[in-house]
């Protein structure tokens, strides 16, 4: 049986080769219980709907396209189709259909997954940037090279890793629909407190994203409140007499934060700095 490629980026021919090359054998029907899923697949939620709709179908005609597995000792690890076969488990099926591939290592079986899921559209803005991260950081791509891989420009890649800058509540947002790609890409140029306030008026005012860009560029007087905790005011004296400087101490909700030196001039640096060093 012979498979059609659905090529996603200029170096995928590279990546997987044609997907009738290193097979087994073509379609193999095995056990569902020997058939497990990836561990670090990158998709980390899924729609139980979705897959309920998808399992009614396969009731009814089975499922058309097989499984893409690597064989493992004893079982078959899912590299593409871990919808299907949840949907598949859902429908009680016994065995299901796959393909086997050979010879792929961990980072292709990775990328193969990837792939598949960005051209289904099925990972949220944050799994995607998150798989983006792990395969620069434990494979060495630059933006450049997984740009080419995936079939995207080098700034859609590094706008996309930009998302994990932002704070924990604006991620869930992101994940949940509440907030865009788009509301995101703006909010991670700004501070956390920053965030947080821009991000909570983006959705309790329903603001386009031009419209957070004309608030932030406008400000419209509404500065998020500095977060200079009050009960550090006697630390910072204590530090203020120490360098004979104005002392900023400023924490988060998250109690992190940066004590600020001020200083009028070059002589008034030296000076902290000899402080500071001696």
């Amino acid at each position: 049986m012979t498979m059609k490629k659905n090529v996603l980026g200029k170096g995928l021919d590279a990546l997987i080769g044609d997907f009738s090359d290193n097979y087994t054998q073509d379609v193999l029907f095995v056990n569902i219980d020997d058939v497990k899923p990836m561990v670090s697949q990158p998709r980390k939620r899924f729609d139980e709907e979705g897959i309920e709709r998808l399992s009614e179908s396969i009731k009814k005609y089975g499922i058309i396209q097989p499984l893409i597995v690597k064989q493992e000792e004893d079982s078959y690890m899912i590299i593409a189709g871990e919808r299907r076969w949840r949907a598949a488990k859902l429908a009680e099926l016994v065995e299901i259909p796959v393909i086997v591939k050979d010879n792929v290592d961990d980072v292709t079986v990775f990328e193969i997954s990837l792939i598949e899921n960005l051209q289904r559209e099925d990972l949220n803005p944050i799994e995607e940037a998150e798989s983006y991260k792990k395969l620069i950081e434990a494979f060495n791509y630059t933006h450049e090279k997984l740009a080419e891989i995936i079939g995207r420009n080098r700034t859609y890649v590094t706008n996309s890793l930009r998302l994990l800058k932002l704070v924990p509540f604006i991620r869930e947002k992101l994940i949940e629909g509440a907030l865009s790609t788009g509301h995101g890409k703006v909010l991670a140029s700004l501070s956390e407190d920053e965030q947080l306030y821009y991000a909570k008026l983006v959705i309790n005012k329903e603001l386009s994203v031009r419209e957070l860009e004309r608030t932030l560029a406008k400000k419209n007087g509404k500065t998020p409140p500095k977060p200079v905790s009050n009960h550090l005011s006697k630390e910072a004296k204590l530090i203020a007499d120490k360098f004979n400087a104005k002392v900023e101490i400023k924490v988060n909700a998250k109690e992190k934060g940066r004590i600020i030196l001020h200083f009028k001039n070059k002589e008034e640096l030296k000076k902290l700095i000899e402080e500071l060093t001696c």
